[in-house]
């Protein structure tokens, strides 16, 4: 046999060896392989960064509710306290201790009701301011419940509910930061702002960015200040007729009262069948209670039998416009010097 034959047959045997299929297999297996398995570690890896995100949705919303306890908590035992000693003083009839005592019980409602009256008396409202309300009520449970409310203006036409938010930095309420501008997606991440649930409502929030020179930024993410108010206004509406008392269309707003407070708020239309509740600061009170004012309810009001029903459990009351001498503001007198922005002097910004 030449060497051509041989290298011939060689050439033939190679061509009929399975050896080549089965590397091609082999390799294509192990591919095929090392993609499933980054395939699932990479699925895995999105499970857990999903998980790790509730779960720290989770916490945040955990620790919000903590503290929103603990401050109703701590509110509940300082207005107990603030109402036996005032109790005590009334009895002795120092009226320059009670008043001095009332003051200290309002400190962070005296800045926001000097600017409500100095835009309601703008506006030339006749009515009644009253300020730091305690109400014995129950809650869903019918257990017994403190229901504290900052400030309700009360006319002819309606009641407004204020819940008063002295707090300073920027305010997201309701709104998600992201919507403003794609560059603000971290601050609603930091907080773990869970996306709206299908074809249901978003949950309301309130998130606040705080911090200057002297001290770090924080993020705070909490419940929204509207929940509140409205819940309030309930529990107030049913206090009232427990009292056989009239109850008049109750409108609700979140006043951001803090001079260096930076708000952006949702302007989408409640829920059907929902109140609307508004966030305002201190330049757009006045264009909400001109507007609430000029939405009447279904009758008119009985003012004088109103206040007496809540004169018990009011801080403070004073007459606006043909109601002032009914009601005189006895914080006038006593009071420190009203500034420009609304705050008093000796009341300490709350955070």
């Amino acid at each position: 046999m030449t060497t051509a034959s041989v290298m011939a047959a060689g050439a033939e045997g190679a061509a009929d060896s399975p050896l080549p299929l089965i590397i091609a297999t082999v390799i294509t297996a192990i591919v095929s392989a090392t993609a499933a398995t980054l395939l699932m570690r990479a699925q895995a890896r999105r499970r857990l960064e999903h998980a790790h995100r509730e779960h720290r949705a989770e916490l945040a919303a955990h620790e919000a509710t903590a503290s929103e306890d603990r401050t109703r908590l701590q509110r509940q035992e300082a207005m107990s306290t603030h109402a036996l000693e005032a109790e005590r003083i009334a009895r002795s009839k120092d009226v320059t201790a009670l008043l001095g005592h009332l003051t200290h019980g309002m400190k962070w409602e005296r800045a926001s009701r000097e600017i409500i009256l100095r835009e309601a008396t703008r506006l030339g409202v006749d009515g009644v301011l009253a300020t730091n309300i305690a109400l014995l009520t129950a809650d869903d449970a019918g257990s017994p419940f403190v229901t504290q409310i900052d400030h309700l203006l009360i006319t002819r036409e309606t009641i407004i509910l204020i819940e008063a938010k002295h707090w300073r930095g920027v305010v997201f309420d309701d709104i998600d930061p992201a919507s403003l501008h794609p560059a603000l997606a971290p601050i609603a991440q930091a907080v773990g702002l869970p996306l709206p649930p299908v074809n249901h409502a978003p949950p309301s929030f309130a998130i606040q960015l705080r911090g200057d020179k002297e001290t770090p930024l924080t993020v705070d993410r909490r419940s929204s200040p509207r929940l509140q108010a409205r819940a309030q206004a309930g529990r107030l509406s049913r206090a009232l007729e427990t009292a056989h008392v009239g109850v008049p269309w109750i409108q609700t707003c979140v006043f951001y009262s803090h001079p260096d407070v930076r708000l952006f708020a949702s302007q989408k239309e409640p829920a059907r069948g929902r109140i609307r509740t508004p966030a305002v600061d201190a330049a757009s009170l006045g264009s909400f209670l001109r507007m609430a004012i000029h939405q009447p309810g279904k009758s008119p009001s009985d003012v004088p039998a109103l206040v007496e029903s809540l004169r018990p459990h009011a801080a403070d009351l004073v007459g606006l416009g043909a109601m002032s001498d009914n009601w005189p503001d006895v914080f006038r007198s006593t009071a420190g010097t009203t500034r420009t922005d609304g705050a008093t002097d000796g009341i300490a910004d709350q955070s």
